[in-house]
């Protein structure tokens, strides 16, 4: 019987056969953490992962409020109607908000986030489907480098969405599954 799968530990492979050297070593190490960094991102994770959640700080919340604020590019890889271009452009509303659109092709998506007692606030309306009904959602918590958000009617929903540097990426689960996954790029600090 023919295995499917053979897994060759760094250590067999060829390339690692050489003498050692710092250049040799220094190849290995980083075939590792490539390898723990592309499992990492393989492994599937459930919106009931609640360890290291914390709760939000004011600083937390004005620092998202804020960095949110710009031009990004990106891509949802993962939709339930396929990999979609998304590109945003959030505008601060007031002190106390932001506000986007995207226009992924399947539908528009309006996203606004706001100041809320002890948390941030998100309303979202997708017109997929023609629906007019938007969804409210609310964070209080934060788990990892993302803040976490919570439909208040439906517990089956939520939106995590991670702000590092210049990099987003939105994740939403529906029934503790991830259903939608969005990886933004900022381009432009600039708000026309």
């Amino acid at each position: 019987m023919i295995p499917l799968f053979y897994f060759v530990s760094f250590e067999e492979h060829p390339s690692c056969q050489a003498k050692p050297t710092l250049q040799g070593w220094v190849m290995k190490q980083a075939k590792r953490y490539l390898l723990l960094l592309t499992l990492v991102w393989l492994t599937p994770v459930t919106a009931t992962e609640s360890t290291l959640e914390q709760a939000l700080s004011a600083e937390d919340i004005q620092a998202f409020l804020t960095n949110i604020l710009g031009a990004w590019r990106g891509k949802a890889v993962l939709t339930p109607v396929g990999p979609l271009p998304y590109d945003i452009t959030f505008a601060p509303i007031g002190d106390d908000g932001a506000k986007g659109l995207a226009n992924p092709g399947a539908a528009l998506h309006y996203w606004r986030f706001f100041k809320q007692d002890k948390g941030l606030g998100l309303r979202f309306l997708t017109t997929f489907r023609g629906n007019k009904q938007p969804l409210y959602l609310q964070a209080k918590t934060r788990q990892r480098n993302a803040v976490v958000f919570r439909a208040q009617r439906r517990s089956d929903l939520q939106v995590h969405v991670g702000l590092v540097t210049d990099h987003a990426i939105i994740d939403v689960f529906l029934h503790n599954k991830l259903h939608v996954k969005i990886l933004l790029d900022k381009f432009s600090d600039r708000v026309d």
